[in-house]
């Protein structure tokens, strides 16, 4: 903690406090959940006051809203990277789901907070970004339903289907309810599911024209 806390410092007289804030904040809330955030805490590790981090953030829901506008950012870049490694439609789409559930297990701080009660999407910056991302979770499956003849305006409910999927999957790996250890794999349980869903979509289409 104290390495932790020199950084900090360090980062803060370099004119970074907000982001220094947003850092320790997903920090707190990997150990403690978003109730568990303390800004009398926060401000001994990054040196300041209380009254300096307020100048930043009206209230500890407001912090939770800029670390999950922050992840929701980070999230829509890493499920693009992924559906970029492939030109495949259905290995691409799949190939998000292995970032979907990285992301949740590498950054738990950020995640905890992009799905938090506490946070409020009436904030127009990060109502953005969290359709942002669903918007590129969708993008990809709708390739995937085009490429295999179905017309892509049925992805909004499907895609509703793969997003609660991972999310269940990811919450539940996070918990280390899915271990490889115990011969389950968090990204094989959601590559099936979303198959699962999607050929079924496939069955559930109506016939060509």
């Amino acid at each position: 903690m104290a390495i932790f806390a020199r950084k900090a410092k360090d980062r803060y007289h370099h004119g970074n406090l907000r982001e220094t804030l947003l850092d320790l904040a997903e920090q707190q809330i990997a150990q403690r959940g978003p109730a568990g955030l303390s800004l009398s805490e926060m401000a001994r590790v990054a040196g300041v006051s209380t009254a300096a981090i307020y100048r930043h953030y009206a209230d500890l829901n407001a912090l939770v809203g800029a670390v999950a506008r922050r992840g929701f950012n980070d999230f829509s870049l890493r499920l693009r990277a992924a559906a970029a490694t492939t030109t495949e439609p259905r290995e691409s789409f799949g190939a998000m789901g292995d970032a979907y559930i990285a992301f949740a297990r590498e950054r738990p701080g950020a995640y905890a907070a992009m799905f938090s009660s506490t946070v409020a999407y009436s904030d127009p910056d990060l109502a953005r970004a969290s359709t942002a991302a669903f918007d590129t979770l969708m993008q990809g499956l709708a390739r995937t339903l085009a490429s295999t003849g179905i017309n892509s305006a049925g992805a909004y409910p499907l895609a509703v289907k793969v997003w609660a999927l991972s999310h269940g999957v990811a919450t539940l790996a996070q918990t280390g309810r899915l271990t490889p250890a115990a011969g389950v794999v968090p990204e094989t349980i959601l590559r099936e599911g979303t198959e699962a869903l999607i050929r079924a979509a496939i069955v559930a289409a109506p016939p060509a024209p």
